[in-house]
């Protein structure tokens, strides 16, 4: 019983003795705290996401990549993990489509103006 009162009593020191501490940013998180973001930035984050969840259940996948010099947006596709006898071409070609119809794109034009 003696022990118990003291591993008891030893905790409830350590309990009020114990201080509230705060870990600080370092300068390259306060750099990164104070930088805001441009919104082509969140545009460009926002696009690779969708394109992601659009690349699901598929053998291709695409990115997003901005050319600075001829200042147009590249979608990337990388097939990876095609099971041998898979129509990769079908499977590319069918990504395109959705991603088209999901920017509103019809016969190689905006549709909604975008």
């Amino acid at each position: 019983m003696l022990r118990k009162s003291a591993a008891v009593l030893t905790i409830v020191l350590c309990l009020a003795n114990a201080n509230a501490t705060r870990a600080e940013p370092g300068p390259f998180v306060n750099l990164l705290m104070e930088a805001p973001v441009s919104m082509f930035d969140l545009g460009m984050l926002q696009l690779a996401i969708q394109l992601a969840n659009l690349s699901e259940n598929s053998y291709a996948s695409f990115h997003p990549e901005y050319d600075w010099d001829k200042n147009r947006i590249y979608l990337w596709a990388t097939i990876t993990d095609a099971p041998p006898g898979t129509n990769v071409k079908y499977s590319c070609e069918g990504l395109i489509d959705k991603v088209r119809r999901a920017g509103s794109v019809f016969d190689g034009k905006a549709v909604m103006g975008v």
